[in-house]
This record gives structure tokens, C-alpha cells and sequence, in this order.
């Protein structure tokens, strides 16, 4: 259906979803009427379609409410999430006449949330739900009722957004989304105490977590005007309450859910940091000419140039390196910027990056340096960029050892092949996996095994997470591969790893094929090592009753295995009667 037309009688009439709203209407009109006289005279004025009922619906709006409803029809428009009935409520509570700009209000706040409804008449829905609210463990504490609140039609939205309505009613995307953030940023201010938040303040203030968790959205959706920007840069002062209570509701830095964490705590960082993570250009340049340091170490990315890079704010990065960042600069999770833009795929921050004198191999951080972080993360065109512009192929370091076990275990075929071509070495030793087989095995990619294989990559390399790849791919699941490997003459019964043997690893996952296989293979069905020390107690552990019985049958000693550890009745039975 197109939704773009102006509901007439006519189209009413030939859709059945816009003629059941026009009935729902009259219904709801002449439900209103109080006499068998003020029936027949609405029946005799029916309105001919969506657009005359709108229109009659906002006419009939109190003058003095007319303000207040249009707020609450930007926000049932634009906002980013369902929103209670409180939470929209609230939103009236920022006084736009005051001398000094909107400033929070309560004395402007409702005494009944519920006359939201009334207000907006039949442009709104309610809906009944419930949600749970968390302690900092994570752990339901209790569930509460709540209601929420909607444009009752998708009809009513394009009403507002048309040229069709009169003016004052009349509302755009832009101007929307700027005055939310405007009434989001407010509202904020209002937290002007370094105390501890409590559940009973924000009970109190309920649009609190909304604002904190989506105020930037809003604001870059807008545009930054002058009154936006003001704003923002009351609440991005150092060292203020306001800026720390953000902080504590919303972290941007981690991106905590408010639940998630102790409200009277927050590390709290150069508001310059918080715009490069937030990417608001227009504050940047403020916050800058203002004297920002522009190397302040802090935060989760270490600068703020590792941060904007990261979230791929190429305006921002732009801008911080216009006023003097380092391009180089060490620490934070990625190290530099350089990898921090890498993982994200950023290519064209990359380039901007490069251009300003970033070393390709720079060391350090979670991927060890820029190749591996974007073999990781899949991103061709970055990871040929940096290979032209001479990284090392093989550098060590960071949490895959190398970009090719990176890859491997990303399944990028097509980066494993450019790394092979530029001469990455099939078998290097180290990172989480211990080399590219292993990882490949572990993450079930079979191409990319048969690859490495051909590459010469000896299959019983040892290392890693699993001890050798025969271990990870059975620990998996993935059959091809555990007979790829074996094909290729994989030690069935090699010692090492978390489980020990391959053997130990399948029977724990419960992959009884592999555990069949395995054993065909002439795997040692008693063998000792590993977390369960042998593959009848990982097997009895996890319940793998099948599988119990297929090691049993094979000869598995049950003298080895520790009662005390198994639950499941029906394999502490089978134990019981193999000992008999």
C-alpha cells in the first residue's frame, strides 16, 4: 500500500486497513455523544476522510493544551524506543520562555501523567506491558507493570508531516528531533548534586534514563543549532554534577545499560573524549577552542582520537588532528588509532590516518597491530591497504598472534588467500589458538582448513587453546573437518590442550559421530589429561547418555570416573550397572 496519498472516503473504501480506522474513529465520536440529539448530529456531519477527523480531533484541543500536545506528538513521532506514559508526560516539564534558555520546570510537571491521553484524544493508543528491572549482577530483582503510549495509526504521523494540517500542528523530522534533544539535555541539568543517584530520584524523574541513553542521537538528527549547542556545552562542563550524573545514568564509554551498574560511581573523562566517542563535530571544535587538551589519556580508548576512530567519526578525526592530536599515540584497547580504525572497517579514517603519518606497524593493544585487527574483523579493502603500505606480514603479537589466525578464525577466505599470497607463514606459532589450523578448525571453517593444508600446515602442530586443530574441530562438532584432518594424518590420540585429547573434547560436546569416528581411528578410549581427565567422566558429566554407552562398549573403565560428579539418573545407572 502506498502511504504516501491523502486518505479520502474514496480510498477508504478501497482499503480495508484505512476504512477500519475511519470506522474506529466514528465509533470513538459518537461514543463521546451524551444524547440520542448529538448522535444524529454527528451522524449527519460524518467527516470524509482521516484527514477531516485529524483535523477536527486537534481543533477540538483547548487552546492553553495546544503547546503541550504538539510536544507530545514530536515525541510519540520521533522518539527512539516504546515511552511510558510518564516518560512522555515529562517532556513538558522544560520551560522554553525562560530568560536563560529551556530550563527544567517541575511546577510544570501534570498531577495526573494519564492526561498525556486525554490531551492528544484519539491520535494516541496505550498499551499494557511489564518489564524487569536488574541489580549491577544482572539479577531480576522484581517486575514491574508499566504502560506505554503510541501514535494510535501509522495515519496520524503522516498527517503531521504533511503539508495538509495547519500550521502549528504541522512538524518535521528535524525540528523534532532538535527539540527533543533540547528537552533531553534540560532535563539533565536538573542533576546538579555530586550524591548518589537512587532508584527513588529517578522514580521521580522518570524521563532521566530515556535522556541520558539518547539526548546525541537526537541532537546529531536534529542538527546542532545555537540553542542545541549551548545546551550541550552547560552539560560537557568538567568537573560538574550534571556532566558526572550523565555519566553515571549513560556511559558512553562502555555503553552500560543504566541498571547495570552502582549509580554513586563514575570514572569521568575530558568532555572532548565523550564528543569524539559521540562524534558532535560542531562541540569538538568548541570544546578545542576552549583549550581541550587534545592528548588527555583517558577512558576505555586511551585518547580521543582512538576513540573517534573506532566509532568511524571522520569528521571528528579530522578535526582532532587539525588541533594537534598524535597520531601515534599509545594505549587504549586498540593501542592507536590506526588499529582502533582498522577493527571498526573504517577505510576512509585509515587513509586520513596514514596520510598524517600513522605507522602500519606500530605494536601494541588487543589485535597486537593494525593487519591483524582488520583481518579479524573481515575488512579486505583495509587489510590490502596496509599490506601496500608495508605491514608486516607476519608480526606477532596481540590476541591471535598473527593476522592470518585472525583471519582463520573470522572465516575470510578471501583475506587468508591475500595473507598467503603477501608470504604469511602457514605455521606460526602463538595467539589464542596457537596457529591458523587450529582456529580454523575451532570456528568449523573447512574451506579454509583444506586451504592451510595445502599450504603445507602440519596438522598436529601443537599449542593453543585445544592443543592441535584435531581437538578444536572435535570439540565443535564438525565432522568434515575432524575427517579433513584425520585424512591428513592428525594424531588421533595427541595429548595437550584443555580436554586433553580430541577424544575427551567430542565427548564432552556431545558429538557422538566424531566420538564413533574417533575410536574407529584407534583414538585410546582411556586415555588420561584434560579438565575431565578422561572422555567416560566428560561424557558422564554433561549427561551424554549415547555416548556413555558408545565408550562403555569400547572398553572405557569406569573405575576412572568420580560419582559424586555425575547428576544425570539415567547415566549414573548405566555406570552403576558397568560395574557390576
Amino acid at each position: 500500500m502506498d502511504r504516501t496519498f491523502i486518505p479520502t472516503i474514496d480510498s477508504i473504501a478501497i482499503d480495508p486497513i484505512l476504512r477500519f480506522r475511519w470506522v474506529a474513529l466514528q465509533l470513538a465520536e459518537l461514543a463521546k455523544c451524551s444524547s440520542e440529539y448529538q448522535i444524529i448530529q454527528q451522524l449527519k456531519n460524518l467527516p470524509e476522510g482521516l484527514d477531516d477527523i485529524y483535523k477536527r480531533i486537534l481543533k477540538a484541543i483547548d487552546g492553553k493544551y495546544r503547546a503541550d500536545t504538539l510536544t507530545f506528538l514530536q515525541w510519540l513521532a520521533f522518539s527512539r524506543r516504546p515511552m511510558k506514559i510518564q516518560e512522555v508526560a515529562e517532556a513538558i516539564t522544560v520551560d522554553f520562555d525562560a530568560e536563560d534558555g529551556p530550563i527544567f520546570t517541575p511546577i510544570k510537571r501534570y498531577t495526573d501523567p494519564r492526561d498525556v491521553i486525554v490531551r492528544c484524544s484519539s491520535l494516541v493508543s496505550e498499551s499494557k506491558g511489564k518489564c524487569c528491572r536488574f541489580n549491577p549482577k544482572f539479577e531480576p530483582l522484581l517486575i514491574v507493570m508499566t504502560g506505554t503510549i503510541k501514535l494510535s495509526h501509522f495515519s496520524v504521523k503522516e498527517y503531521l508531516l504533511s503539508d495538509r494540517i495547519e500550521e502549528f500542528f504541522r512538524i518535521s523530522d528535524k525540528t523534532s528531533h532538535s527539540k527533543i534533544s533540547e528537552i533531553s539535555v534540560a532535563y539533565l541539568l536538573q542533576f546538579n548534586s555530586f550524591e548518589p543517584l537512587t532508584e527513588a530520584m529517578l522514580d521521580s524523574s522518570p524521563l532521566a534514563r530515556y535522556a541520558a541513553e539518547h539526548w546525541i542521537d537526537h541532537a546529531k538528527s536534529g542538527g546542532i543549532d545555537s540553542s542545541v549547542l549551548t545546551l550541550i556545552l552547560r552539560l560537557l562542563i568538567s568537573d560538574t554534577a550534571p556532566l558526572t550524573n550523565w555519566i553515571r545514568l549513560c556511559n558512553i564509554d562502555f555503553h552500560y545499560p543504566v541498571e547495570s551498574f552502582s549509580m554513586d560511581k563514575a570514572e569521568v573523562h575530558s568532555p572532548l573524549y565523550y564528543v569524539a566517542l559521540a562524534g558532535i563535530q560542531q562541540v569538538a571544535y568548541c570544546l578545542l577552542e576552549k583549550g581541550a587538551e587534545v592528548n588527555a589519556q583517558q577512558g576505555r580508548y586511551g585518547f580521543a582520537l582512538q576513540a573517534a576512530s573506532y566509532r568511524g567519526h571522520e569528521a571528528i578525526v579530522k578535526v582532532l588532528l587539525e588541533y594537534g592530536a598524535e597520531v601515534n599515540a599509545q594505549g587504549g584497547k586498540y593501542g592507536n588509532a590506526l588499529q582502533a580504525a582498522s577493527i571498526g572497517g573504517h577505510e576512509e579514517i585509515v587513509e586520513v590516518l596514514l596520510e598524517k603519518g600513522a605507522e602500519v606497524d606500530t605494536q601494541g593493544g588487543y589485535f597486537g597491530n593494525a593487519l591483524q585487527a582488520a583481518s579479524y574483523g573481515g575488512h579486505e579493502a583495509i587489510v590490502k591497504l596496509l599490506l601496500e603500505e608495508g605491514a608486516e606480514v607476519n608480526a606477532h603479537g596481540g590476541k591471535y598472534g598473527n593476522a592470518l589466525q585472525a583471519a582463520s578464525i573470522g572465516a575470510y577466505e578471501t583475506i587468508v588467500e591475500v595473507l598467503l599470497a603477501k608470504g604469511a607463514e602457514v605455521d606460526t606459532q602463538g595467539g589464542y589458538f596457537g596457529n591458523a589450523l587450529q582456529a580454523a578448525s575451532y570456528g568449523g571453517h573447512e574451506a579454509i582448513v583444506k586451504m592451510l593444508l595445502e599450504k603445507g600446515a602440519e596438522v598436529n602442530a601443537q599449542g593453543g587453546e585445544f592443543g592441535n586443530a584435531l581437538q578444536a574441530a572435535s570439540f565443535g562438532g564438525y565432522e568434515a573437518i575432524v575427517k579433513v584432518l584425520l585424512e591428513n594424518g592428525a594424531e588421533v590420540s595427541a595429548q595437550g590442550g584443555g580436554f586433553g585429547n580430541a577424544l575427551q573434547a567430542a565427548s564432552f560436546g556431545g558429538h557422538e559421530a566424531i566420538v564413533e569416528a574417533l575410536l574407529e581411528k584407534g583414538a585410546e578410549v582411556n586415555a588420561q589429561g584434560g579438565h575431565f581427565r578422561n572422555a567416560l567422566q566428560a561424557a558422564s558429566y554433561v549427561g551424554c547418555e549415547e555416548i556413555v554407552k558408545v565408550l562403555l562398549e569400547n572398553g572405557a573403565e569406569v573405575d576412572e570416573v568420580e560419582m559424586e560428579h555425575i547428576t544425570d539418573p539415567t547415566v549414573l545407572k548405566l555406570l552403576m550397572e558397568a560395574t557390576q
